[in-house]
């Protein structure tokens, strides 16, 4: 046995380490050449940010947080470039670039960490290792994913966040450990995302796993740890403002997201199922560049999958979980096709449980049927 998770721990190692180097083979110079932060400063300079709406020269997501993390890691104010969303993230995108001279080369660590992660959770609902390396070959060679890995998008690291919160909470780790580490984790997500609403969903996770496992009092020490996370992020802006001008801060930030957004609801739906959305400003149709039949396949494919799944109360909160995140999204303000990289892994983890119990008659399907046969 042990020589046969040795060869299981070499094979997955081998291939994430295969993995990593996809986003690089696919996009040389976005990690082979040098950030170029005197252009991305110009950009800035002349975007929409600092000139209005009416500037003719726009700055896109991924090039902001890449010049915001520059300037942060500078000693910037965290709420003066992109206040629209926390620094955490940013941060790393800073420190790529002061250790390498390029923001995005710790991504590729960031990367190789997601699919381990994800490993590891596999781990838990099947010992085959085939399945194992299977899934992870499908996580990472999803083009979404690691077309993202060479951007400076959040996605992934904030996906990693979470996963590492679900390893944590299925493990056998000592319930006030658990849950202190549960709490940096949330804090870690809150300072990477804008935090409201969103943050409730992981607050909520650890809340129900603990009173499913009877632990729900000490799990409430993960509340002021993932508060004091939070606010270690904004540690530059403390230097020179108080509580009291943050929750301004917060309070200005909460109006800025909530004035005058009327986007339509279900535009995630149309980027899942058929890879496109309509805009709602432009009247234009928005293409996803990356779309795959093999996500909506992936969407149906975990309903079944539940159905061959054994009773476990992990794959019950981790579907829960992914299902009332895409209806959060669904009536919300998602459309992109970013937003998927945070629900593909959960699909993708019950998926595996199926798989690995379907030939086996302790399963959700064998239990309806004999629900059913009882009675006829």
């Amino acid at each position: 046995m042990k020589k046969l998770n040795k060869t299981f721990l070499l094979s997955l190692s081998v291939l994430i380490a295969l993995l990593v180097t996809l986003p690089v083979l696919s996009f040389p110079s976005f990690f082979l050449q040098k950030s170029n932060m005197d252009s991305f400063g110009q950009l800035y300079a002349n975007s929409q940010y600092v000139k209005g709406e009416a500037t003719q020269q726009r700055i896109d997501d991924a090039t902001l947080y890449i010049y915001a993390g520059y300037a942060y890691v500078k000693g910037e104010d965290p709420t003066t470039i992109n206040f629209e969303h926390p620094p955490l993230g940013k941060y790393i995108l800073g420190l790529s670039n002061l250790l390498f001279g390029n923001s995005l080369l710790l991504n590729l660590v960031i990367y190789a960490a997601f699919l381990a992660t994800f490993a590891s959770l596999a781990r838990l609902f099947t010992q085959k290792n085939l399945l194992i390396l299977g899934s992870v070959l499908f996580l990472g060679t999803t083009r979404l994913i690691y077309v993202n890995v060479g951007q400076g998008m959040l996605d992934i690291f904030s996906t990693l966040l979470l996963m590492l919160i679900l390893r944590l909470l299925f493990s056998s780790v000592g319930s006030f450990k658990k849950y202190v580490l549960t709490g940096v984790l949330i804090g870690a997500i809150a300072a990477t995302k804008y935090a409201f609403p969103s943050i409730g969903l992981p607050i909520l996770l650890t809340l129900v796993w603990a009173a499913l496992s009877k632990e729900l009092l000490i799990s409430l020490v993960s509340l002021p740890i993932g508060a004091l996370t939070y606010l270690a992020s904004y540690v530059v802006y403390f230097l020179n403002h108080s509580l009291v001008d943050f929750i301004r801060f917060e309070w200005f930030r909460l109006k800025w997201w909530v004035v005058d957004r009327n986007i339509p609801p279900f535009l995630i739906l149309k980027t899942l199922f058929v890879g496109q959305f309509q805009d709602w400003r432009m009247l234009t149709t928005v293409r996803s560049s990356v779309w795959s039949m093999s996500w909506p396949i992936l969407f149906v494919s975990h309903f079944i999958g539940l159905l061959y799944a054994k009773f476990d109360k992990r794959i019950l909160i981790i579907m829960g979980y992914a299902s009332i995140q895409l209806a959060v999204y669904a009536v919300g303000s998602a459309s992109y096709d970013r937003y998927l990289i945070g629900l593909i892994p959960l699909w993708l983890l019950v998926v595996v449980a199926g798989l690995d119990n379907y030939s086996k008659k302790q399963t959700v399907y064998s239990a309806l049927s004999k629900s059913v046969n009882k009675k006829k």
